[in-house]
């Protein structure tokens, strides 16, 4: 495969950082595009998402079509990544799906509404996680290329590379601002809210594993 498309998302994402800097986000993990991300620890990662989390956020979301709910789905996919010690960080920008713009998403509309704290109304986003490299995480956007494009075999969710994704899925992710400030400025929860909230779950669970044991 052709791994040009990542290079492309490395500068993305890059630039996309920038601007949510300049727009003064306070919280943003330090996620690092150029930092390497081994194929056996995004396995590992995707065993993890698969069998542990997605079942966890289906029960609490429903198991309903996911395209249209990437917010609340990217919210809580990096709330579960972060508490579990793994750097993530929520993106938000325009996917390219067989050549076409998904959500009509500007940098100039996502500024606005972050700058005046609109929480109403349709968002012209879409959002997805990513913990450096070129690693894109989503678990909405399997459930609209197989509504708008019929394409078969679509994993639940992605765990994989932005050329993987350009190349075997015709998606070219193009991410526009990072950090979980622009939920908390735009909807009505902070996705930062639920980390302590994951890390008291996941200390229950390991005292009651360790007491059964």
């Amino acid at each position: 495969m052709n791994k040009k498309y990542s290079t492309t998302y490395r500068i993305k994402t890059i630039e996309a950082l920038e601007q949510s800097k300049k727009l003064d986000f306070e919280n943003i993990i330090p996620i690092k595009p150029y930092s390497k991300i081994s194929n056996k620890k995004l396995e590992e990662l995707s065993f993890l998402l698969n069998e542990r989390i997605l079942p966890i956020l289906i029960s609490q979301f429903g198991n309903n079509y996911r395209g249209a709910s990437c917010i609340n789905f990217s919210a809580a996919l990096y709330a579960w990544l972060n508490a579990l010690n793994c750097d993530a960080e929520i993106v938000f920008g325009e996917v390219e799906i067989f050549h076409t713009d998904e959500f009509d998403v500007t940098l100039e509309n996502l500024t606005h509404e972050y700058k005046n704290n609109i929480r109403s109304g349709v968002q012209n986003v879409h959002a997805w996680v990513t913990i450096g490299d070129d690693i894109i995480i989503d678990a909405c956007l399997p459930d609209r290329i197989f509504k708008y494009y019929k394409v078969p075999q679509l994993p639940n969710i992605f765990v994989t590379r932005a050329y993987i994704m350009a190349e075997r899925w015709k998606s070219k992710y193009k991410p526009m601002l990072i950090g979980s400030d622009f939920i908390n400025k735009t909807n009505n929860f902070n996705p930062i809210d639920a980390i302590p909230q994951i890390q008291s779950m996941i200390n229950k669970w390991m005292t009651s594993e360790i007491n059964s044991q």
